[in-house]
C-alpha cells in the first residue's frame, strides 16, 4: 500500500503540487518557479493530456 491507494487523482495532484510549492519556498528554484508561473503552457499542457485521455475513453471524472 502507498499513500496514494484509493485517493481521487485531483487530490494527489494537488498534494503533489503543495510539495511542489513547498520545494520552491524553502529553495527558491527560480528555473521550477518558472514552469509553474507560466499558466497558459500549464494549460497547453493539461489540454493535451486531456486530449490524450479522451482518446483512450477516459473522461475528467476517470470514469471510462
Amino acid at each position: 500500500n502507498n499513500r496514494w491507494n484509493g485517493v481521487a487523482v485531483e487530490s494527489v495532484v494537488e498534494q503533489i503540487l503543495r510539495n511542489m510549492y513547498n520545494y520552491l519556498f524553502i529553495y527558491r528554484d527560480d528555473e521550477l518557479l518558472g514552469h509553474l508561473a507560466s499558466g497558459s503552457r500549464l494549460q497547453a499542457d493539461i489540454d493535451l493530456h486531456v486530449a490524450a485521455l479522451k482518446k483512450l475513453g477516459i473522461d475528467r471524472a476517470g470514469e471510462s
